[in-house]
């Protein structure tokens, strides 16, 4: 994966908070799944490419299984 990939990515998690953040959505429930849905998408993000952030440095021992409880804990505040 290419730099310009990861920043597209960073991009993208940016853009539609920031967008959510100044939508005129009424319904603070589905306000609340669509910032979970954008977590959960950003955190897969980081999951998928974590070999090279894993052997940059950028990552330590530990770092993938937070990243993976705050998958479960959005995930979790999904379901009904």
């Amino acid at each position: 994966m290419t730099i310009s990939n990861y920043h597209l990515a960073y991009f993208q998690v940016w853009s539609a908070r920031n967008h959510l953040s100044k939508s005129e959505i009424k319904c603070q429930k589905l306000k609340k799944h669509l910032e979970a849905l954008i977590s959960i998408f950003g955190l897969n993000e980081l999951v998928k490419d974590a070999i090279p952030l894993f052997e940059s440095g950028y990552y330590s021992q530990g770092h993938l299984a937070h990243l993976t409880e705050g998958i479960n804990f959005y995930t979790k505040a999904l379901r009904p």
